[in-house]
């Protein structure tokens, strides 16, 4: 088992068993996002300024916990992203009452505009 200062490598993360979310202990911050940073060729310099509550500690356990999972964590990526995909495609779906009114109004406004 790897350790980073006197800590075993999962002592970083906590895991949703019921979602399979992977989340820094102390943290809502996704393992995910710092992997898509990662692997998007950020820099660590970056990373800890858009994960600026995170720790170099804590940003560098994730990636040795990428580089020594890699297969399962590019899978369970793969299925993160699809699941965050179809969430999206669920709210795009969703219809707003207060949007089709602000819609439905918009075109009335638009018609009257026309017939004058």
């Amino acid at each position: 088992m790897l350790n980073l200062k006197d800590k075993a490598l999962h002592d970083y993360f906590d895991t949703d068993l019921g979602t399979d979310a992977i989340t820094f202990k102390g943290h809502r911050i996704g393992l995910h996002l710092v992997l898509d940073a990662y692997l998007a060729g950020k820099t660590m310099r970056e990373m800890q300024d858009e994960f600026a509550t995170l720790t170099p500690e804590e940003l560098s356990a994730a990636i040795a916990f990428y580089w020594l999972n890699r297969e399962e964590l590019d899978r369970w990526l793969v299925a993160v992203h699809a699941q965050m995909a179809q969430y999206m495609a669920e709210l795009d779906e969703r219809s707003d009452p207060v949007a089709e009114r602000l819609h439905a109004l918009y075109e009335q406004q638009r018609g009257a505009q026309q017939e004058e």
